[in-house]
């Protein structure tokens, strides 16, 4: 579900700022950052996709390094059956782990587009 951008009300500037380091947003991130007065209008413009795609992947590492210090690990081997990540893929869509749904589609999309075939 697309959300309607005329409801929002959101500062851009506020929500780039609090989540990252200027020196880590892409230039067109940065450039949305310069109005305090900035709103979100446009779901569709290249800068809010840019932005969507580097806050995710902030989150998606995060998420991996935590596992990673609780011993998970080793979706990459033959240990691990891209079956049993499209199982766990359909656990966490149910959970509404958005993070680890993301991050179980890229072990899988990976898998795939190497051709590593279990």
């Amino acid at each position: 579900m697309t959300p309607e951008p005329e409801n929002k009300d959101v500062s851009l500037a506020k929500v780039f700022l609090d989540e990252f380091p200027p020196l880590q947003l892409s230039e067109n991130a940065r450039r949305l950052c310069r109005g305090l007065n900035m709103r979100l209008v446009s779901y569709s413009d290249p800068a809010i996709d840019d932005y969507m795609v580097e806050w995710a992947a902030a989150r998606m590492k995060e998420k991996m390094a935590s596992a990673r210090k609780k011993g998970r690990g080793g979706w990459h081997t033959p240990n691990c059956t891209t079956e049993e990540l499209r199982q766990k893929l359909r656990e966490h869509i149910d959970k509404g782990d958005m993070v680890d749904v993301l991050n179980l589609a890229g072990m899988i999309l990976l898998r795939e587009h190497i051709g590593y075939n279990d």
